[in-house]
């Protein structure tokens, strides 16, 4: 495939950082754009300096900027573009097919099965995005038959002036704020996914959120809202909880729209297993199972887990809570944490004292007050009653203690993998 990619002729290219994406989307401009130079400069978010200065005030007749996602839009002073975009262009020239998925939990589920679905019936389906792969490479070599399931965040979509052709959004809660500024421009990065569609696209949502169905009414694409009740077999699947459930019903709606039979997506869907983190069982020491759902860093996120495992696997005997405080409400959490009358808690910084206050008062669990994940599970271990689950459901973000939720959730493995030991 020859790309169209004439706005690079002679220019300099710019990049924001010098992360895994942007080094392969330089690795790819250089092997089919005709650039006449590439530069990484690392941009200080919070700097009083403005964005342009620290690029070394670009001639944008003469550059070409590509923002890396950790980048917030709203701190840039100089046109640009990113990856995410050049994908999507270079995908319409190719004539291939996108699925875009997002929302503030459940995507890379729903990603990941729509494209397992895909492959079991022999279709070309390529996972992409939000992954910790870059878009660009995943071009080579691909057809206008090839159908791309990218997982989409906020921070991907907020630039993005064209939407797919089919659009998923599992859910909308309060995240992100910090990046975004506001939870209205949250809101905003994800309309984006919808924002530009035509009327042969489609735009599947669930229907339990408001603002979903509202966006729904105002685009000029087709649409089916999803409410979970559909019917669909989940007990050979490996996926457990209601919010799976939809998870499960999303993706095979997009599969089915390309012609993949319910039978065949029901094959994938029973072979289907939790995505690490997600749910994830760990392991089962001295009749006490161990579960890792690190990436349930919102309250609503780690009701619909608590709820999964108490319904599906059995009674929480300790619950792993906490971490950065965004001002999220924990009222309701901690209503549902009460009302399982879990015997014991482990709280994390920073947000123990708002998690306490918000207990009901006629709650009185064991509580443990760390920083360290294998205080944590040991202490864990021995509190939870023989035949319950210790649970890594925090409520909230991780950034507190930990790089991001994949290091609080490899650090609860080790703790709880070195029990057995």
């Amino acid at each position: 495939m020859k790309w169209d990619l004439k706005q690079f002729d002679n220019k300099d290219v710019i990049m924001t950082g010098q992360n895994r994406d942007m080094t392969l989307t330089r690795q790819f401009l250089e092997k089919h754009a005709k650039a006449k130079s590439y530069h990484h400069i690392f941009i200080e978010v919070d700097s009083k300096t403005p964005v342009y200065e620290q690029l070394g005030n670009p001639d944008p007749n003469q550059t070409i900027v590509i923002k890396a996602p950790g980048v917030p839009g709203r701190r840039m002073s100089v046109p640009y573009i990113t990856s995410a975009q050049l994908f999507f262009d270079l995908a319409r020239q190719l004539g291939a097919t996108i699925i875009g998925v997002t929302g503030t939990k459940g995507k890379t589920t729903t990603a990941s099965l729509t494209q397992a679905m895909f492959e079991a019936s022999h279709k070309p389906a390529v996972l992409c995005g939000n992954m910790g792969t870059s878009f660009l490479p995943l071009l080579e070599g691909e057809t206008d038959q090839t159908i791309f399931v990218a997982e989409l965040s906020s921070q991907m979509l907020e630039d993005l002036s064209v939407s797919p052709h089919i659009g998923i959004i599992t859910n909308l809660y309060n995240d992100h704020t910090d990046y975004h500024g506001s939870l209205e421009n949250y809101y905003k990065a994800k309309h984006k996914l919808v924002a530009h569609m035509h009327p042969n696209d489609l735009f599947i949502y669930n229907d339990r959120v408001e603002l979903l169905k509202k966006w729904a009414q105002e685009i000029p694409a087709r649409t089916i809202a999803i409410s979970g009740n559909e019917p669909i077999d989940m007990s050979k699947t490996g996926l457990i909880g209601e919010h799976n459930r939809l998870n499960a019903i999303m993706a095979r709606t997009a599969a089915m729209e390309y012609g993949v039979s319910e039978s065949v997506c029901q094959q994938a869907l029973d072979k289907f297993q939790p995505i690490k983190h997600r749910l994830e069982p760990v392991a089962t020491i001295n009749r006490i199972t161990y579960i890792d759902d690190a990436i349930a860093s919102q309250p609503e996120a780690a009701i619909a887990g608590l709820k999964a495992i108490s319904q599906q696997v059995g009674p929480v005997g300790c619950l792993l809570l906490g971490g950065q405080d965004r001002d999220y409400d924990f009222g309701p959490l901690m209503q549902a944490v009460g009302e399982a009358a879990i015997p014991s808690l482990v709280l994390f910084p920073d947000t123990i004292q708002k998690m306490k206050t918000a207990m009901p008062k006629n709650y009185l669990p064991a509580i443990l007050e760390t920083s360290d994940m294998k205080e944590a599970v040991a202490w864990a271990s021995q509190q939870a009653p023989k035949d319950s689950v210790v649970l890594l459901c925090s409520g909230a973000p991780s950034y507190s203690i930990w790089k991001d939720f994949e290091h609080k959730g490899d650090l609860f493995q080790a703790a709880v993998q070195s029990l057995a030991r």
